[in-house]
């Protein structure tokens, strides 16, 4: 039987096979490190005053929305008040109306009360009948 010859290695290949293992090595290293790392460090300060910014807006966003939240409720609060406050003047506007008819058919019924007393006292005398109280 014949065997298969040794495979032979040039030697020029080698140390360029082992440089090629570092590297992979070494970039392997550096990518999980990279990884590691907070994002700003590795972006550079640019992007981390972006970053920070970004977060500062985003919380003032969430703040101002729960303030509008607020200003909505309080000013349907407001708008209801308003409501109220306009159905309780109409009904004192009411209330004053029907006074003044009140008063006014009370101060009908007394002149017609003082005129029929005095026209059924004044029969007798024609003077009084046509002068009526106020």
């Amino acid at each position: 039987m014949h065997s298969p010859p040794p495979q032979r290695r040039f030697p020029a290949r080698e140390p360029n096979d082992l440089r090629v293992r570092e590297v992979d090595t070494s970039v392997r290293a550096v990518c999980a490190r990279l990884l590691t790392l907070p994002v700003a460090v590795v972006c550079g300060s640019g992007v981390a005053d972006v970053f920070n910014n970004q977060r500062v807006i985003e919380t003032e966003a969430r703040e101002l929305q729960a303030q509008a939240g607020q200003f909505a409720k309080q000013t349907s609060r407001w708008v209801g008040l308003i409501a109220d406050f306009d159905r309780a003047l109409k009904e004192v506007g009411d209330f004053e109306n029907w006074v003044k008819v009140m008063e006014w058919d009370l101060q009908a019924i007394s002149t017609s009360l003082e005129v029929a007393a005095a026209g059924g006292g004044g029969e007798q005398s024609g003077a009084a009948s046509a002068t009526p109280k106020t």
